[in-house]
C-alpha cells in the first residue's frame, strides 16, 4: 500500500499530455486478486485507471488577394474548408470573404477558421470566385495544422469585365442560448443573370 504516481509518457496525435503526474493513493481495501492465480501475500494489485485527454486545436487564416476593387457591387468569395486526420474527415466548414462594394477600397481581405483539430491536414478549395473575378493561383491548398498556432493559405484572383453567373450559400451556425445552442442562418451570393426573352407576339 501507499502513493504512486502516473506520468503520462506519450499521448495521441491532436491531443495533449496530461499537465502532470497523476497521484494515486492505494489503500489496503482497494486491492483485489485472484485467489486462484495469485495470494495476498505476492502484493499483486490491479487498479483501474481511466485518463481524459484535452483535444489540442490550431487556427488557420484564409487571405483573398485581388488586383482592383469593384465598386459597381459586392463580390463574395467562397472556400470549403475539410480536416482529415489518418485520412479521415474529422471536420468540414464554409468560409466566406466579402468585399461589399460601399466599403472603403481594399485589395485583400481575410477569414478565420478555429478550433481546427492539431495535427489535422486541412484542405482549403475556393469554389466561388465572385461575379468578377477569375482565378489567378491555385483553386486548392492543404496545410497542416499546428498547436496553438496560426496557418495560412492565400488565393489570388484577377478582375474581369465580363459578368459571370454564379451562386453560392453558406450554412452559418451561431452559438446561443437556445434549447438547441445555436442558432442557424444561411449567407447567400447570387449573381445570376436573366435571360433576355423575345417579346411575345399578339394572338387575334
Amino acid at each position: 500500500m501507499g502513493e504512486y504516481y502516473l506520468i503520462e509518457t506519450k499521448a495521441p496525435a491532436g491531443y495533449k499530455y496530461l499537465d502532470g503526474p497523476v497521484a494515486l493513493e492505494v489503500a489496503k481495501d482497494d486491492v483485489s486478486f485472484d485467489e486462484e492465480d495469485v495470494t495476498p501475500e505476492d502484493g499483486v494489485t490491479t487498479i483501474s485507471l481511466t485518463i481524459y485527454n484535452d483535444p489540442k486545436f490550431g487556427s488557420l487564416i484564409i487571405t483573398k488577394h485581388i488586383d482592383k476593387f469593384d465598386s459597381s457591387e459586392s463580390n463574395t468569395f467562397m472556400f470549403n474548408v475539410e480536416a482529415r486526420i489518418d485520412g479521415e474527415l474529422v471536420y468540414s466548414t464554409v468560409a466566406v470573404i466579402t468585399f461589399e462594394k460601399d466599403m472603403d477600397p481594399v485589395t485583400e481581405l481575410s477569414a478565420l477558421v478555429e478550433f481546427l483539430p492539431a495535427g489535422a491536414e486541412v484542405t482549403v478549395t475556393e469554389s466561388y470566385s465572385g461575379a468578377h473575378y477569375q482565378f489567378a493561383s491555385e483553386t486548392e491548398q492543404t496545410v497542416t495544422i499546428i498547436a496553438n498556432r496560426t496557418v495560412s493559405v492565400e488565393f489570388t484572383n484577377e478582375y474581369t469585365p465580363e459578368e459571370k453567373d454564379g451562386h453560392g450559400a453558406a450554412n452559418i451556425f451561431d452559438p446561443d442560448d437556445s434549447d438547441n445552442g445555436w442558432t442557424w442562418s444561411r449567407a447567400y451570393s447570387t449573381n445570376i443573370t436573366e435571360p433576355s426573352l423575345p417579346e411575345a407576339e399578339e394572338v387575334e
